[in-house]
Parts: C-alpha cells; structure tokens; sequence
C-alpha cells in the first residue's frame, strides 16, 4: 500500500509539472537557446556598424585598400584587435555571447547571405544565402528583410535552421524587432505597420501613410520615434499603439539613434553635423561639426562616418567632448 501511494505521488508530481509547462511554455527555454538581443535598435537602423557585448566593442571599418575589416576593442578604446577581414562587406553587426551575426552583401568569399563567427575570429558559418538587410537576433532568432524575395520578412535560427517567411510585404524601411513585434513601412502605401515575430497580429498603425513619409523609425519604450520626409525629415514620435502623435524637432533630420533619453542624428539642415535633442523636443546640442553618417551609440560614445560613407571613422563622447578618430 505504501509503494501504491508514493507511485501515484510521483505521478502527480510529473503530471503537475507537464500541465503546468503545457499552460505556461514560455517559461520554458529550449535547450542552448541564447537569449537577449545583439544590437540596439537604433544601430540597426544605420546599418549595424558598431555593436557592443560587455566591455568589447565590435565595429567594422573601411581599409585603406577599401577593403572591409571587423575590429573589436575594450570600451576605453584599448586592446585592439582584428576579428576578420576581407570576406565581404560585414553590415549589420549583432553579438550575443561568443558570436558575430552579419549580413555580406557584397560576396567576396562564400557568396551573399548572413554568416556568423566567434569574437575570436574563428569558426566563420554561413547560415543562408538571402540577400539579407535589416537583421535583428533576438533570443535564438534572425529576423530579417529578404530583397530576393521582394523585401518579404523572415526568419531563422541562429544555428541556420528554421528558416521561415513571416509576411510577404515590401518592406521600405529597416525592420525592427521589439518586444515580440516586428515594425516596418511598406512601398505599396508608405504606412507603419506592425507584426507579431510569428507573423501574426498584423495592425496598421498610422493610417495617415503619404502624409507622414516615415524615415529612420526607432522604437523605444513604447514610442515610435521617426524623421517625417514629408516635413523637410522634422522629428515625430508616436505611440506604438498609433496615438499621441507630435513633432518634436524641425531639422531635416537623418541617420537617426535613440538612445538614454536622447535622440541623436545627422542635421541635413546644418551641412549634416551632429546634433541630439532629448526625447521631449528639449534641449537640442550640436556635438560635432563632421558630416555624420551611420551614426551609433554604444555606451557613453556616439560613432559616425565623416562624410557619405567611405569617410573616415570617429567617435565622441555623448555630451559632444572626446573627439577620437579611429584608425583603419
């Protein structure tokens, strides 16, 4: 009798635990599933050039045989050293624990498509051949632009598996991925729309579409944060259920980053220079007379390219002192 009693004990016990993982499975994390994200919203809208993973920053830069390199440092901007060079075009930087995820647009070596390699340069891995733009890892995930397949969402595993079409869209802007949502603006109406990451939930979220022209859209803390083409590119923000819309700055504004409470960007409207204002519309500062493209924020640094993008690399403190040009 009592063996009977601890059998049906243990049974309960077990059973109790599969009902309680089958009602809540996002407890639960498949085996060796990284978790985080490996880049911030706003350095993938430039590009994801620069990225950063503890006390190492990863950036790519352009040679001087105009070749492509990635380089990582220590955030006080010791211990440099080369990561890879030469296999392609290296855009759009994510890293989550000892890996590198890029897209190579350009091809050199292995074709075009997403790879990733550890942060010690090892071990590079081609995961797709897609021409892949606009690439958010997110918790196991690849989200991406497809333009092979005309400009479509999808996804994949960071192991190359699972590859998946999510929406077959056009897709204008970069995708960004954030709290289970992917946002997006569509060439078909140049509207802002919203999907959930397993291609569900599609809304529309700002029906005013031509009138608004958004650019540069960063999602941050429940607000969309975007330059209105259709304003001469002025700052708006708007919530991301699509209320509460206001404009913010008037400078035709671009390469926008948000980031602390900040917004940082390029001032077409001042020969491009360097500029941030905070999130409010307050207290706009010029932080540096370069013509800044591909503007990123990691830390208390704000990096850029002087000039169209074949410029050179610097960076400069967040409150505008430090200027620090980086070596190619």
């Amino acid at each position: 009798m009592k063996k009977l009693i601890i059998v049906i004990a243990a049974v309960l016990v077990v059973g109790g635990a599969a009902a309680a993982f089958v009602l809540k499975p996002w407890e639960a994390q498949p085996p060796n599933q990284e978790t985080g994200r490996g880049n911030t919203v706003g350095n993938i809208v430039n590009s994801g050039l620069v990225a950063q993973s503890d006390d190492w920053i990863y950036y790519r830069i352009l040679e001087q045989n105009l070749g492509f390199s990635i380089y990582k440092t220590r955030a006080d901007g010791s211990d440099r050293r080369q990561i890879a060079t030469g296999h392609g075009g290296y855009i759009y930087l994510n890293v989550i624990g000892d890996w590198i995820y890029y897209s190579d647009l350009i091809g050199n070596e292995g074709g075009i498509g997403i790879y990733k390699i550890r942060t010690d340069g090892t071990r590079r891995e081609k995961l797709n051949s897609d021409e892949s733009h606009s690439l958010n890892v997110v918790d196991g995930w690849i989200y991406y632009k497809n333009v092979d397949d005309n400009h479509a969402i999808y996804k994949i595993r960071t192991d190359g598996t699972g590859r998946e079409r999510l929406k077959d869209i056009n897709a204008s802007s970069a995708i960004i991925v954030v709290d289970g949502w992917i946002y997006y603006v569509t060439n078909e109406d140049n509207r802002l729309h919203k999907i959930r990451t397993d291609g569900t939930g599609h809304m529309v979220i700002d029906e005013d579409g031509f009138t608004q022209a958004f650019s540069s859209i960063n999602v941050i803390d429940e607000w969309i944060y975007y330059a209105n083409i259709n304003d001469n590119r002025s700052i708006y923000r708007i919530r991301t259920d699509g209320t509460d819309r206001e404009k913010l700055c008037g400078d035709e504004s671009a390469r926008i980053n948000v980031a602390d409470g900040w917004i940082y960007y390029s001032n077409h409207g001042d020969d491009r220079r360097l500029y941030r204002v905070k999130t409010d519309g307050t207290e706009r500062e010029l932080l540096s007379d370069h013509q800044a493209d591909f503007v990123h924020v990691v830390g208390e640094w704000v990096y850029y390219v002087d000039g169209f993008g074949f410029g050179e690399t610097y960076r400069v403190k967040t409150d505008g002192t430090g200027l620090e040009h980086i070596p190619r």
